[in-house]
């Protein structure tokens, strides 16, 4: 009867031991599983960060060109303004010159008939 009693308390302890050791590795799984959804949720997260910077980097870039183009606009456009002025200084010195001329022409006229 001790003998048999002996057997069963020794059955519990195993059975005890072996839902321990289960128990161990469930709770093992479950925290490999955590870090992997952990590690998992980290790389969303980081390529996400590193999409929002190209994003960012492709908006800055295209504000930039904007920019460039703006700046080559209004260097042409200034360019035209000081071309026009100078081809107006350069019409009134032709004017001043032919009027000069004229007047000239005019005095040599005069200074004949006198």
């Amino acid at each position: 009867k001790q003998r048999a009693a002996s057997f069963s308390v020794r059955d519990k302890q195993l059975q005890d031991k072996k839902l321990k050791v289960n128990e161990e590795k469930e709770y093992e799984r479950l925290m490999e599983l955590s870090m992997e959804v952990k590690r998992l949720s980290d790389i969303a997260a980081s390529e996400k960060e590193e999409e929002s910077m190209i994003k960012k980097r492709i908006a800055d870039r295209k504000v930039i060109e904007q920019q460039i183009q703006e700046r080559q606009h209004q260097k042409l456009l200034q360019e035209e303004a000081r071309d026009q002025e100078n081809r107006k200084m350069l019409e009134r010195i032709k004017k001043y010159q032919e009027e000069d001329m004229v007047k000239e022409r005019k005095r040599k006229e005069d200074a004949h008939k006198a």
